[in-house]
């Protein structure tokens, strides 16, 4: 039988023994590079908890954070990728009076600096989700426009083509065709719950209903094109007064759909 040469151990953890090329990866040691090939893994050190040992260490004020810190920096050379901070804590004897009051004074600079920045963090989250709110209240509002996503354009349509792209269930608003899915219905009701509403206690549909009671149904029941006080009066078979009342209100309710439909989707589009 052949003899096998005995080679001398070495101490896995000393320096440069796994160190390697940052471009290729390969170990730069010589005798360790046949391993490279094979590879049989990493050795794990693990410490039981039972063998854990405090340090009572003594020294100069700052000597054991450079310990710990070279000691950090030291064992990612020796591919101890994992390493992570668990606690970190520190105790000042009064004792040592210039050091404890330099460090007190620093806590509270921290504190502040910690509770101006959770401030301003909490304030950022609430800017945050009142900007998602409107945002939903405008994609809402453009549904009543007529705006559907490209699904549900092609959904309607019929056609079985699902992209993936990321936009496909946005609102599409370059849609040339969404005035004609429009809902004039609901568009109504926004305008008199929400625009007319504040026009005035003696002047909003919700006051004068009063003296007409069908006055919104009435005003639902208009086109955008209805804006001939006799007309409405004959097709709608109410007074003149009335007829007068909604027409204006039907004015006020087109002027305010061409200004408020092409601000959402310029808002929606930015």
């Amino acid at each position: 039988m052949a003899k096998k040469e005995a080679k001398t151990g070495r101490y896995l953890l000393a320096d440069s023994v796994f160190d390697r090329i940052g471009t290729t990866g390969m170990l730069k040691d010589s005798e360790m590079q046949g391993l490279a090939l094979k590879w049989p893994g990493h050795a794990i050190c693990a410490t039981p908890f039972e063998a854990h040992t405090a340090i009572d260490y003594t020294g100069q004020p700052g000597s054991t954070t450079g310990l710990y810190y070279s000691l950090a920096f030291q064992l990612g050379k020796w591919e101890y990728n994992g390493v992570a901070k668990a606690d970190e804590w520190i105790e000042v004897s009064p004792v040592h009076a210039q050091y404890y009051q330099l460090t007190q004074q620093q806590k509270t600079d921290l504190e502040g600096k910690i509770k101006t920045g959770l401030a301003s963090t909490s304030q950022a989250i609430a800017d945050m989700e009142l900007l998602m709110h409107d945002l939903r209240k405008y994609k809402e509002f453009l549904n009543y426009f007529g705006y559907r996503t490209k699904r549900q354009i092609d959904a309607m349509s019929k056609k079985k083509v699902f992209s993936g792209d990321d936009d496909y269930d946005e609102l599409y608003i370059d849609d040339s065709d969404a005035k004609k899915r429009a809902d004039g219905h609901s568009l109504r009701a926004v305008f008199i719950d929400q625009v007319d509403a504040h026009t005035g206690e003696a002047m909003a549909l919700r006051s004068i209903v009063q003296r007409w009671p069908t006055l919104i149904s009435d005003f639902m029941k208009l086109k955008d094109e209805d804006m001939d006080v006799d007309k409405v009066r004959k097709t709608l078979d109410v007074s003149r007064a009335e007829a007068v009342v909604l027409v204006t209100k039907n004015k006020l309710f087109v002027e305010w759909k061409s200004l408020f439909g092409p601000e959402i989707v310029s808002g929606i589009a930015a």
